[in-house]
């Protein structure tokens, strides 16, 4: 057994290097989707705190604002000033 590791310890190093890139390979691969579901989660917070803050501004609109603020003509928006204020 020793004078087979003795005549093949080149091709035993080369298996054992091989084997070590494999395991490199797979850890930086897994560390990559790591990294990518980490940004992804960071993402989507973000997403969330801007869209709260959209619906904070949103709800702090009257009607005549927010119809302007969609794009609507000012003469048209008018109808709705004021409207608010008397609806629960």
């Amino acid at each position: 057994m020793i004078n087979l590791l003795l005549t093949n310890w080149r091709a035993l190093a080369l298996l054992g290097a091989c084997l070590a890139g494999i395991g490199l390979y797979l850890l930086g691969k897994h560390d990559a989707r790591q990294q990518a579901a980490m940004e992804a989660a960071q993402a989507t917070i973000q997403a969330i705190k801007k869209r709260a803050a959209i619906d904070a501004k949103i709800t702090d609109m009257d009607g005549y604002a927010l119809c302007l603020e969609l794009g609507g003509v000012q003469s048209d928006c008018e109808q709705l000033r004021g409207l608010g204020e008397n609806q629960p």
